[in-house]
């Protein structure tokens, strides 16, 4: 072998060795980069963690302890157990989000002033309550530039309300292309105060029926039919109607009868009635209904007042309730309507409170079983003579329910169905019963 091959030989030993030397070199620094990577902690859990190196301790682990409490954690492959302790730690801080508090546009305050005073208006709120201490807090907390007013400012905002809206209806009235129809009732409150409540009706251009309180207003005694014409005759007046008037209805009180004549001879006056006032005054059909019910009521008194004892002693007490409740639900009463107890004074209150009896009978019957203080005596036939007591008065209740409808006309309906309440006294008359029978007769 010549010396020239020997040294190619040679240089590719050379070559060989300097190859593995730099691989060897290239993958220490890849290990090296590689462990680097793998001890970057770019986890939002390192946050709250601080790094314990594993020379710190005896077997040599690394570890990491928690910057809000002492706990520590061994750290592995993973930081599952770092991020849960960060999340229900006891000792972190609880981030308020305060950015936005007090950052918002400013106030405007008379905006503000009215829209608490319809709050007050939509809501029935007394005026004081914009004095409350935790209200004012939270407008405080919802914007810095929050200003407290008194309850005389929300009342002197009410009555601005009131004004502009009172306003604007006189607007609509005054170009309410047909007449308006009226109805007038007297109310008298716990403290035995009259008031008087003026609601107008009428038809606008698109053919939709309106019903709007004008008035509620307190009247001094004494409510003489005279009183009543001057108070109704200046609010009309107030609103400038009183030539716009087609009709008013009332109720069957003898001074309204009086009354009603004086209005429509002041109206005549002024040449402000349709046919002469011939259909001024109207008589309420719904208080028609109450007196014809109450007369037929007087003759069943007995038979009512035994039913509203037996609910007076059932609602007498929790304790009883609860039993009476056991006894439907042994008796498969499972009937989401509880028991009614009635104003003598309210007939349809009265109707309800048959009806939800009725649907009660077999638990009546079981409390009798299990409680001795109960002893009320409900024959069949008695339960017989409540239901058809209470057949007599739905459609009294139906037909007084659909007189007192406000969003569509009533005149249309009322011979329809007095006939029906005249077809069903008729066979009332003609029972077998004698209550049922006086009932159909009073």
């Amino acid at each position: 072998m010549s010396s020239q091959q020997m040294n190619v030989m040679g240089n590719d030993d050379g070559g060989s060795s300097g190859d593995e030397a730099h691989f060897a070199a290239m993958s220490t620094s890849t290990v090296r980069t590689s462990v680097q990577r793998k001890r970057q902690r770019t986890s939002k859990a390192w946050e709250t963690f601080t790094f314990i190196p594993g020379n710190q301790f005896a077997d040599n682990i690394s570890r990491a302890q928690c910057k809000n409490c002492p706990k520590l954690y061994v750290v592995g492959k993973g930081i599952s157990n770092l991020t849960r302790h960060s999340f229900k730690c006891i000792g972190r801080a609880i981030e308020v989000p305060v950015s936005n508090v007090g950052s918002s546009k400013a106030i405007d305050q008379n905006r503000f002033k009215e829209l608490m005073a319809m709050a007050i208006i939509k809501h029935g709120y007394e005026f004081a309550m914009i004095e409350h201490g935790g209200l004012q807090d939270v407008m405080a907390y919802l914007n810095d530039d929050f200003k407290s007013f008194t309850r005389n400012t929300a009342k002197s905002h009410c009555l601005k309300i009131h004004k502009r809206e009172k306003e604007k209806l006189k607007t609509i009235l005054s170009k309410v292309p047909g007449r308006l129809c009226l109805t007038c009732d007297l109310w008298t409150s716990c403290a035995t105060e009259g008031y008087l409540c003026l609601t107008v009706h009428y038809v606008d251009f698109e053919w939709r029926l309106n019903t709007k309180i004008l008035n509620f207003c307190h009247i001094p005694p004494p409510h003489s039919a005279i009183v009543l014409f001057l108070a109704i005759y200046d609010l009309l007046k107030e609103w400038q109607i009183e030539k716009k008037i087609f009709s008013i209805t009332l109720d069957n009180a003898r001074c309204n009868d009086v009354m009603q004549s004086l209005l429509i001879d002041k109206l005549k006056e002024d040449d402000a009635l349709v046919c002469d006032g011939e259909y001024f005054h109207i008589r309420c059909g719904a208080h028609i209904l109450n007196l014809i019910v109450n007369e037929g009521l007087k003759q069943i008194r007995a038979s009512i007042d035994v039913i509203r004892e037996w609910v007076k002693y059932v609602k007498g007490s929790e304790s009883r309730m609860i039993v009476f409740e056991d006894c439907a639900k042994r008796s498969n009463c499972l009937i989401s309507k509880g028991l009614w107890l009635d104003c003598p004074t309210r007939w349809n209150s009265t109707y309800m409170m048959l009806e939800r009896a009725e649907l009660y009978r077999r638990a009546f019957q079981h409390l009798k079983l299990v409680d001795r203080n109960f002893d009320r005596f409900s024959s069949d036939v008695e339960w017989e003579k409540i239901k058809k007591i209470k057949n007599i008065l739905k459609p009294f209740d139906d037909i007084t329910n659909l007189f007192s409808g406000v969003h569509y006309p009533t005149s249309n309906l009322y011979f329809c169905n007095v006939w029906r309440i005249q077809m069903r006294l008729m066979e009332a008359s003609k029972s077998m019963d004698s209550d049922i029978r006086n009932m159909g007769l009073a």
